[in-house]
């Protein structure tokens, strides 16, 4: 255990560990500059990946293609906006950074995120992380619709889950069981 202000936490520690454990589309090497690590290249303006229209930042990450879980799933759009919907999730509600995405699509190897405006810290802290959606569903035996992992719009998911028919819907049992669960398997 760590201690932290007269606190004991396995939390931080366990959040340090589980940081090294997972990949994302760009990471930061020992000098605090960006690299591509699930993408193949860093998005900029120079680039094409960065873009602004109508008010609104455009950040557009290439995925390498044919990335893998580790239990040979494969890594797909559904597992970027899953990670959405369960940072948005009443349950859960770990907003921070992603709160400024209006809208996340795919098209082949190309995620494309639209923010609700400029958004300086886009790269750093508004490309949204993954979770293995396909495993998930079969470890918690819960089968979500496959619309809800097709794109995300937070306008949608925010009536979403204040509508009455998330009480209780597989998403919510989902949401639950996520939420509870603090095991992660090799």
């Amino acid at each position: 255990s760590l201690i932290l202000g007269g606190a004991y936490s396995n939390g931080v520690a366990d959040a340090e560990i589980g940081g090294a454990l997972f990949d994302s589309p760009l990471g930061y090497d020992a000098s605090g500059n960006f690299f591509a690590d699930l993408a193949t290249v860093v998005p900029s303006s120079k680039n094409g990946g960065i873009s602004v229209a109508n008010g609104h930042e455009t950040v557009k990450v290439n995925l390498k293609p044919n990335l893998k879980w580790s239990d040979g799933s494969a890594n797909t759009g559904s597992d970027y906006i899953l990670a959405l919907l369960m940072d948005f999730a009443p349950e859960y509600n770990a907003t921070v950074g992603v709160d400024q995405i209006q809208t996340l699509t795919f098209s082949g190897n190309v995620m494309t995120i639209t923010y609700k405006g400029l958004y300086a810290p886009a790269l750093a802290y508004g490309i949204p992380a993954l979770l293995p959606a396909t495993y998930l569903q079969k470890k918690y035996g819960i089968t979500l619709d496959s619309s809800l992992l097709q794109s995300y719009d937070a306008t949608k998911v925010a009536a979403m889950f204040k509508s009455a028919a998330y009480q209780g819907s597989s998403l919510q049992k989902f949401v639950v069981k996520w939420v509870a669960d603090t095991y992660n398997t090799p």
